[in-house]
């Protein structure tokens, strides 16, 4: 029979938690995009020669404290867990260890700063294969892959989401448009001008819905009489990172799977085998 030591409970109590809080979220984000009221309008320029479709109604009113606070208390779990998990790794060496405040799982896009920062502190609190796993998963080893970033890494991602629901504000979500299709018709008064209008000269957008949010622009040879068509529209949940627009749903539950694949590494070191007579 396999038995978990018990230094591996708190960590493990934590992504637990988180696993609930994500099932919150999913509730919380299917109520708040079923009572979502979307709507755009055709913007004809004066001239006629060109047009903006425009969102004229979104979400912007609704309620999103919930979400945000269940994204920040979700975030925080996940994040500790790894914590826990270095203090746990500290206490197989030494138990209380020796410093324990300087014990955190170190999460680094930058190597130099890892090596100057933590590596010395963690080489004399646990082991040093931990340690060299905990390295290799650093943001900073991105940059070996190919088209790598450090900033597109999951743990640098939850990080930053933790940070800013602990030190600046609570985290806010908003709704994004990932994707966007239409079927668009014009009339332009006769077949002959119609003809000098093929192909059509248009662009679609993505990005957050907000109102005046422009979906499609277009410009056309000869003067519109009218328009009329119509959106499908894929609307999400998002997070803003540092200015990138991240999936909420997709993040949280990534960053989730990521930090229980990391533990996962290390529960070797926590369990051990008994007979069962």
């Amino acid at each position: 029979m396999l038995v978990v030591h018990e230094f591996a409970n708190p960590f493990l109590d934590r992504l637990k938690r988180a696993e609930k809080q994500l099932q919150a979220i999913g509730l919380e984000s299917e109520r708040i995009l079923s009572t979502l009221n979307l709507k755009a309008e055709n913007c004809i320029s004066p001239d006629r020669l060109s047009y903006e479709v425009k969102v004229s109604e979104c979400g912007d009113r609704q309620d999103f404290s919930a979400l945000s606070m269940l994204v920040g208390e979700c975030a925080h779990n996940i994040r500790s867990s790894l914590d826990n998990l270095v203090f746990a790794l500290a206490r197989l060496q030494e138990d209380p260890p020796s410093k324990p405040k300087r014990l955190s799982f170190p999460v680094y896009t930058n190597r130099s700063d890892f090596e100057g920062r933590v590596k010395p502190v963690l080489t004399e609190l646990i082991e040093g294969d931990a340690l060299s796993i905990i390295e290799a998963l650093q943001p900073f080893q991105r940059s070996n892959e190919p088209g790598g970033s450090a900033e597109n890494d999951l743990l640098y991602a939850l990080s930053e989401i933790n940070n800013s629901d602990k030190h600046r504000m609570p985290i806010n979500a908003v709704v994004n448009i990932p994707e966007a299709s239409h079927v668009a018709l014009a009339y332009f008064g006769s077949d002959e001008l119609a003809s000098m209008n093929v192909p059509p000269d248009y662009s679609m957008f993505a990005g957050p819905a907000k109102i005046g949010t422009v979906l499609m622009s277009g410009r056309f040879k000869t003067p519109v009489v009218s328009m009329s068509g119509n959106f499908l529209l894929k609307v999400e949940l998002s997070l803003d990172i540092n200015g990138r627009s991240v999936g909420l749903i997709d993040t949280m539950s990534k960053s989730h799977l990521y930090a229980s694949n990391v533990i996962s590494l290390f529960l070797g070191k926590f369990s051990h085998s008994i007979s069962d007579a």
